[in-house]
């Protein structure tokens, strides 16, 4: 196979059916061409999918769950490329939204006429065909501010018995720091629900400022019942340490092609105890011990350190670690400082640094962007069958993860090969490619082979996986594109 070409940060394929990118850009040769052509197209043809490309996406072959991300460019400009990937991919959910089908949303934030806006134009139009929905926000969101010619309490003002605004209390300790959202499209399509998972709040500096992830599921009743039951204690105002509130949907849901059962856990915890307790942060504690092989994460806020010491014991064990983390959280004085200092002078940890602008030449995250790697994860195994990935609404701090009066969180816990490969390859756009080795992965069935794309120290090469199907092209979405 010929050598590819990055163009912005992409490796650009030969035209297919799904995406129409020019054949002169794609840096291959032509035999090259002609196999990723031919796997492209066979996998179009089985799976039946028709959909508009989108640049940063990962579908499973099973249609159970989606993976998406975005390419920050530090420019508020709607018409960049690539950043509002995971903000255009939550609004289409509410577009999808029909007579009789409902939705809750729940965000720490929500600002501005291009993040905001595009919200409520949506949620607007779908009231207005007869859907229900609900909106959980942290206190300090201004629900009366306008964006786009709308506002939260406008809405439910205009909608009475069909819009409901549900704010945490002014004086709780905390946030209500969900990112997350439950479709359920019953009205319309019987049976057919999508819960979203996400780092992003609904604000424009979610989608420019910072490296952001998110997580779509459909159709699993298991773990649509969960967040269901724990946002239906929100909405009837049991929040934080209310002792009233539920900690009864902390459980686990299954997903097409895992090796184990998945699981989710919501915070505030029932137990603070350390490290087996009732709580997040003791799994996460527990699923490191269990790692065999490597540890990859990417971190906005890291201060526990109890979490790092369970790192620092697998490092000691030989396993490969690698972290990214916003340098500006880690300069001294600052919050994860003193994890930071801990991990990085361990010869099996490495520390690497994001590219703040995506796409190259790296642009080094040098502290002065805020917050830039705001995603909130870890991939332990990746490569193997045990592949598996912690993801969430949820900062790695003491409170977060283990305590039992602070913060509303989501923290899910998937053990499935192919969405810790979504998740690594994200890892891998974040650092521009500067990662090295991780452990041989274990040989593949060349069954239904389509196109993953890993980046490996600053260049691209392509592999063949199975079951995954990632969507990395331009795309000419709802937002106006260069080149569209």
């Amino acid at each position: 196979m010929g050598t590819s070409q990055l163009v912005n940060g992409k490796l650009l394929a030969a035209p297919s059916p799904l995406c129409g990118v020019k054949g002169a850009e794609t840096g291959f040769t032509l035999d090259g061409r002609l196999f990723i052509l031919v796997v492209l197209v066979m996998f179009w043809l089985a799976s039946g999918e028709h959909q508009q490309c989108r640049a940063d996406v990962y579908h499973a072959s099973a249609g159970d769950w989606s993976v998406y991300w975005n390419r920050p460019d530090q420019n508020r400009a709607v018409s960049g490329r690539d950043q509002w990937d995971i903000q255009d991919a939550l609004t289409e959910r509410i577009e999808a939204l029909g007579s009789g089908d409902r939705a809750i949303l729940a965000t720490v934030k929500f600002a501005d006429d291009s993040a905001a806006g595009p919200v409520m134009t949506a949620m607007d139009a779908a009231l207005g065909r007869g859907a229900t929905i609900q909106i959980i926000v942290d206190d300090r969101v201004q629900t009366g501010w306008t964006y786009a010619g709308f506002s939260l309490d406008g809405l439910s003002q205009t909608y009475e018995s069909a819009m409901a605004v549900v704010k945490s209390p002014a004086d709780a300790p905390g946030l209500m720091h969900h990112k997350a959202a439950l479709f359920d499209y019953a009205g319309t399509s019987p049976g057919r629900t999508t819960v979203w998972c996400a780092s992003s709040a609904l604000t424009a500096w979610s989608n420019h400022n910072a490296w952001e992830i998110a997580t779509r599921f459909d159709d699993n009743s298991q773990l649509f019942d969960a967040f269901h039951g724990e946002f239906s204690e929100l909405i009837e105002g049991r929040f934080r340490d209310d002792p009233g509130k539920s900690h009864a949907f902390n459980r686990a849901f299954l997903l097409t092609g895992q090796w184990s059962a998945s699981r989710v856990r919501f915070a505030p915890h029932p137990d603070v105890s350390s490290p087996a307790g009732d709580n997040a942060g003791s799994d996460i504690i527990a699923a490191i011990h269990a790692a065999e092989h490597s540890l990859l994460f990417a971190l906005d806020r890291f201060t526990s350190t109890a979490v790092r010491d369970a790192i620092l014991e697998r490092a000691d064990a030989g396993l490969l670690v690698y972290g990214v983390m916003s340098v500006g959280d880690t300069l001294a004085g600052m919050p994860s400082r003193t994890v930071y200092e801990s991990l990085r002078g361990h010869p099996n940890v490495t520390f690497l640094v994001a590219d703040e602008i995506a796409g190259p030449p790296l642009e080094a995250d040098d502290g002065s962007v805020t917050n830039l790697v705001h995603a909130k994860y870890m991939i332990l195994d990746a490569g193997t069958s045990q592949g598996m990935v912690i993801h969430g609404s949820a900062n790695w701090t003491a409170s977060t993860l283990f305590g039992t009066d602070q913060q509303e969180e989501d923290i899910l816990f998937l053990r499935h090969r192919e969405m810790a490969e979504a998740f690594l390859a994200n890892f891998d756009a974040i650092t521009a490619g500067q990662r090295r080795e991780l452990p041989v992965p274990e040989p593949r069935s060349a069954t239904g082979l389509i196109l993953g794309i890993i980046l490996v120290s600053g260049r691209a090469t392509g592999r063949i996986v199975t079951g995954l199907h990632h969507r990395d092209a331009q795309g000419c979405g709802r937002r106006a594109r260069p080149g569209c």
